[in-house]
């Protein structure tokens, strides 16, 4: 279901179209049943993703995957792009181009920092800061089913931190999507509601944040704080 607003992120991010793409040697190993890992060979490697080849074919859309940078392991969600066949010294291989489906925030910070030649521990950031992108309201329409968007209001609601609905009034909210990680092999989405209450014999109003999780099928959400 949230599939497409995974690629929203990616196609907003400000980081990824300016990031470069490299070609200068790192370790990468992948994993079909996340038991056992096989090595394959990089090629090239940027923000949005990289490029293997490998002597055997992936028969999967979506594989495991742990990058090595420096001395730091990334671990990772890739999806196929592309696939080609290629001769390498008289062997026939298979060429994949992969994208990045999910990866902790801190390491893609850590692989922004190493692609730039930067040093990729950066230990005075604080590891739960989340570059949100605020979504437009034709956007939160598109990517956000109706029924997943009366959920999230209704447990803000729930806490106080939205008036309730009314009819043909547009919810006082404003959505910051901050991408997807991987936990225990699962897409997590992370989202942040701005919300009000106006005090209208004030004129005043109280705004909040609250951070919510779930699956790419909406499930399992969760109100972080």
């Amino acid at each position: 279901m949230f599939v497409g607003l995974a690629e929203w992120f990616g196609s907003r991010n400000q980081e990824r179209r300016e990031a470069p793409r490299t070609h200068q040697p790192y370790k990468v190993v992948y994993s079909s049943n996340g038991l056992t890992w096989s090595p394959v060979m990089g090629l090239d490697i940027g923000v949005g993703g990289i490029s293997v080849l490998t002597q055997h074919g992936f028969h999967k859309t979506e594989l495991d995957f742990k990058i090595t940078l420096g001395s730091r392991i990334i671990p990772c969600r890739m999806a196929i792009v592309r696939h080609e066949g290629a001769v390498q010294q008289g062997r026939k291989l298979h060429k994949y181009g992969l994208r990045f489906v999910s990866m902790k925030k801190d390491d893609q910070d850590a692989m922004l920092r190493w692609l730039h030649g930067k040093p990729i521990e950066e230990p005075n950031k604080g590891k739960e800061e989340l570059h949100a992108i605020r979504m437009n309201p034709d956007d939160v329409a598109r990517l956000f089913p109706k029924a997943m968007q009366d959920m999230l209001h209704a447990e803000l609601v729930k806490r106080g931190r939205l008036a309730p609905p009314k009819p043909k009034h547009e919810a006082l909210v404003a959505y910051y999507y901050a991408g997807a990680t991987s936990v225990a092999g699962k897409r997590i989405h992370r989202l942040t509601i701005e919300s009000k209450i106006a005090h209208g014999q004030h004129h005043t109003e109280t705004r909040y944040r609250t951070r919510f999780t779930f699956g790419d099928d909406g499930e399992d959400l969760k109100v972080i704080d």
